[in-house]
């Protein structure tokens, strides 16, 4: 027969065997549940990673497609501004014409005024 004390110890050291073993399997569960966790988490950063590639990509797109855009708006602008500048050329030019025409016109009506005074003239006589 075992003392008293002897079997208080092993039953002691038995429920800590016992306790150790429990601690431990929890441990484990909880050790892979955190190594679900990275995973789905690792799983999770991937495609983030993948999804901001692809932002990236459509983010320089537009730009590119704004630049071209720009660019074309650019070239119409100043087709249209040489095209305006033709315009007020050509506009100009008949303006001059119109007024040295009128010009001529206006001399004309002078040396006719004057003619037409100087018959009127020679009639009387």
């Amino acid at each position: 027969m075992m003392d008293w004390g002897k079997e208080r110890l092993l039953h002691n050291l038995l429920w800590l065997k016992i306790t150790c073993f429990c601690i431990s399997l929890n441990i484990k569960k909880e050790k892979n549940s955190l190594l679900e966790d990275i995973k789905r988490l690792k799983q999770d950063k991937q495609a983030l990673e993948v999804d901001l590639e692809k932002m990236k990509k459509e983010r320089d797109q537009a730009k590119d497609q704004i630049t071209y855009a720009t660019g074309e708006k650019l070239y119409e602008i100043k087709i249209l501004e040489e095209t305006h500048k033709q315009e007020i050329s050509r506009l100009q030019k008949r303006l001059q014409w119109y007024a040295e025409n009128q010009e001529l016109l206006d001399k004309d009506a002078v040396r006719l005024k004057e003619a037409s005074e100087e018959i009127e003239k020679l009639r009387l006589e």
